[in-house]
């Protein structure tokens, strides 16, 4: 078994594959917090394993993905701890599918990387993935295939935190799928612009590309609110909940 995690600003997702394949067996969450201590997050781990009855003794190799620095180093220890062994930890000069067009390769994100190795093993490139997470970030990659470029911008809920940190009149609010576009009433009034709103955005990053490159991308978008969002894009779009786990998945074979 090969037990693939990334740790993310707000989740650390966890999954569990066969040996012979990217599909995840199981798929996880914990909430990210830098105080957590490194025994707290074994048991954590541990809890998962046993909530899912799998042995420790059952998993071979691990891979890690991190863009939380300080937890890196906590996540390495911890999959040390459980398996004896060393993990993957998926980086730019790892060996990759794709080639990086970008001026610094140091600074694209670990779980870029990974989105894009999933990404290619299910669609041909040219492609377009929208990460929705802390931060919303547009992957653009060329058919050779080669990263040629990323956009980022405030994640959905960052956003949504912001405007009722700074808004006395605006409620905290979590994110449904919203009802009739033009709404009678605060809440969901703020349901239909970030949804709508943040669907439109994708649309227009993805008529900006193609109007700018003149090419034609197949669309694929990953993260936790993808679901909530992309339904209501004018654009089709293919929805990889799982794509970065697979794609550290297929990371850890190529370079082991």
């Amino acid at each position: 078994m090969i037990l693939t995690v990334d740790i993310g600003n707000s989740n650390i997702c966890i999954s569990l594959h066969e040996e012979d394949s990217a599909e995840p067996l199981f798929f996880d969450r914990l909430k990210t917090n830098k105080n957590r201590s490194e025994k707290q997050y074994l048991n954590d781990m541990l809890k998962i394993l046993k909530a899912r009855r799998v042995p420790v003794s059952s998993i071979d190799k691990t891979a890690l993905s991190s863009v939380v620095a300080s937890l890196t180093i906590v996540f390495a220890h911890v999959l040390s701890e459980l398996t004896g062994k060393e993990p993957f930890i998926i980086s730019y000069a790892s060996r990759l599918p794709f080639e990086s067009h970008v001026d610094v390769p140091s600074e694209v994100g670990n779980d870029l990387l990974s989105d894009i190795t999933g990404a290619l093993r299910k669609y041909e490139p040219p492609f377009i993935i929208f990460s929705l997470g802390t931060a919303t970030v547009t992957i653009v990659v060329s058919e050779e295939p080669a990263l040629k470029a990323v956009m980022i911008y405030p994640g959905v809920n960052t956003s949504l935190r912001t405007l009722s940190a700074k808004a006395d009149a605006l409620p905290d609010i979590d994110i449904d799928h919203p009802g009739q576009l033009m709404s009678r009433n605060t809440k969901d009034a703020m349901v239909s612009g970030i949804v709508y709103g943040t669907a439109s955005m994708l649309d227009g990053m993805v008529d900006r590309i193609t109007k700018e490159t003149g090419k034609t991308y197949t669309v694929i978008a990953t993260g936790g609110l993808a679901h909530v969002i992309c339904p209501y894009c004018l654009h089709e779009v293919h929805i990889e909940e799982t794509l970065l786990m697979e794609g550290l998945f297929e990371a850890l074979k190529l370079n082991t």
